[in-house]
């Protein structure tokens, strides 16, 4: 974080101690984010304006979306894709709260199968979670929004730009984009 802007997502405590805020780069982890996709942001209501304090942040200065408890401040089945995606290393997410306390912004990065220190794992998926996949990700993708003020939460009103534009996004296309993502060259 840069140090000058509070996050809207931090409880007392946090702000206070300035936890969480500090990240070990020495660590190697081929999944940290700057070795990832950076795609663009989906929104998402919440229901009451509450949201739980992670009390760490990722390399971005967000929060990691927690998945396990995000069903229960959001009715919206983007929750459950991203999940899904998540646990199954298609994506990673960071989330951060929206100046009017009731729009979560979170920021997808998308995991390339080529990582280094991977062993092929990525590639080795079962033929279920690959379809899975593929069926969230034909759904999720055309909702990702690359305005430059939503990967900052900013909430000014523009004119949507998306990673994929939605009229070209189908069941076929999407299983041969996953397929050629697994399995390069």
């Amino acid at each position: 974080m840069d140090g000058v802007e509070l996050c809207p997502l931090c409880c007392e405590s946090c702000i206070r101690n300035g936890v969480g805020n500090d990240h070990d780069d020495s660590v190697r982890d081929p999944f940290a984010l700057h070795n990832l996709l950076s795609s663009g942001t989906i929104t998402v209501d919440l229901h009451d304006g509450h949201f739980p304090c992670t009390h760490e942040h990722a390399s971005d200065g967000w929060h990691l979306v927690p998945l396990r408890q995000l069903s229960g401040y959001t009715e919206d089945d983007v929750c459950c894709m991203i999940s899904f995606l998540t646990e199954h290393q298609f994506l990673r997410a960071t989330c951060c709260l929206g100046t009017n306390q009731r729009t979560l912004y979170i920021r997808i990065y998308l995991v390339p199968t080529d990582l280094p220190d991977v062993r092929d794992q990525l590639r080795r998926r079962s033929k279920a979670i690959l379809t899975e996949g593929g069926r969230y990700l034909q759904s999720l993708l055309p909702m990702i929004s690359q305005v430059h003020d939503s990967w900052r939460a900013d909430e000014h009103y523009q004119a949507q730009k998306y990673l994929l534009p939605r009229e070209i996004v189908s069941t076929q296309w999407i299983i041969v984009s996953v397929y050629l993502f697994c399995h390069p060259g």
